[in-house]
This record gives structure tokens, sequence and C-alpha cells, in this order.
């Protein structure tokens, strides 16, 4: 099952069921799909991972966060980086109504808080998806459920490594 990994500060957003979308460079499902939602129990790529639950896409936008002043801005000021965010989902300028509605869907306090963020990690300026699922079609999970990462395929004959003891007492050599 395809998936998308979340950072801790969006955990419970995601049970409780506020966050109900994900912005990427790419997208990795198609509408009507189900797809997993998941975190990482340790480092990533180093660790098992979590399972938050899974759910169904619902929608799948073109997103562009641009960085500078917003060009109907005739005071020619230069704002903080997350205040000059627009963000144009499928080709339409969010007002501050659907900066909000967005941020909130995001897991998000406000618009604010969703600039800042993308700002912190170097997202901006971004060019990319709006992955949205159905809140109905959340099934969460309850309990600390890991996925352990699929072992690869392994071809030709595999080798298992063995340890042997010296009967005299000296030290165990590995043997394969």
């Amino acid at each position: 099952m395809k998936y998308y990994t979340f950072l801790p500060r969006f955990h419970d957003a995601i049970r409780q069921g506020i966050k109900v979308s994900t912005i990427r460079q790419k997208t990795k499902v198609k509408v009507g799909e189900r797809f997993a939602l998941r975190y990482w129990t340790g480092r990533p790529y180093g660790s098992p991972m979590g399972i938050l639950g899974t759910a169904v896409c619902s929608a799948v936008l073109p997103i562009n966060i641009p960085i500078g002043p917003d060009p109907r801005d005739t005071t020619g000021m230069l704002y903080p980086i997350f205040a000059v965010c627009r963000f144009v989902i499928d080709g339409k300028v969010l007002d501050a109504n659907g900066r909000a509605s967005l941020a909130k869907d995001e897991g998000f306090t406000d618009a604010e808080d969703m600039g800042d963020h993308f700002h912190r990690f170097g997202k901006l300026p971004l060019s990319g998806v709006l992955t949205r699922w159905d809140p109905a079609s959340l099934e969460v999970r309850t309990t600390n459920d890991v996925a352990m990462p699929a072992t690869p395929a392994i071809s030709g004959p595999t080798r298992r490594l063995v340890m042997e003891s010296n009967t005299s007492g000296g030290s165990t050599a590995p043997r394969c």
C-alpha cells in the first residue's frame, strides 16, 4: 500500500480528523485510492514505521506557494516570508479565508504557522501537489502498530553467518 509519512506534530491532528490533507512535491496516490498515513518510530529510513491509519484520496490538486511580495500590495514594503506567501491551488489564488481553511486542513494553527513551517524546512518556493483525503474514510489505528520496512528480494544463493567456537578455549571466528 502506498503511504505518506508525517512529523510528530501532526499525529494527533490526523487521528482526530483535523488534518485532512498533505502538501508534497509529488503525488503518490490517485483519487479513490486507499493509502497509509505513517511515521518513523526513530531515525528516518533507519527505523520501523508506525501506522497512524489509512484513508481514501479524495483530491489531488496542483499547488504553488511562491515567495516574495504580493503583487496586489502597492506599499512596496517587504514583510516576513510567511506574511507574503500566496497559496495558489488549481490556478486559483486563495484569499484570507481560503488560506486559513487550508492551514486548518493541513493541521496548522493558521496560515502564518503554515508559512513558517514551510520556510523553516526550506520548502519555499514550492510547486507541488495538495493531496486530500476524505475524513469519513479515515481508519485510525489506536494501537502502536509498526510496519516493518519491506525486505528486498535476494536473488541467487544466500549466505548465513555461523559462529564456530574453538574447543581449545580460543576465540570464536565467524564462518560463512
